[in-house]
């Protein structure tokens, strides 16, 4: 059921079902964009959002 991928990620597969995954990506994407720009730290590598957890919860 576990494929690693590399020292840090994982797949777990058959969880969550694709149309789900492209739902997830969808609200995630929207909720990301929605955030406050003082909230957003972009990096070399990575844009993050800050306290993303504490965020209006989204429908899937």
């Amino acid at each position: 059921m576990l494929s690693a991928l590399s020292e840090r990620n994982v797949v777990v597969e058959r969880i969550v079902s694709p149309v789900q995954v492209v739902q997830i990506a969808k609200s995630y994407d929207a909720a990301v964009t929605s955030a406050s720009p003082e909230d957003i730290v972009i990096g070399g590598d990575t844009t993050r959002v800050v306290d993303f957890v504490n965020r209006d919860p989204i429908s899937i």
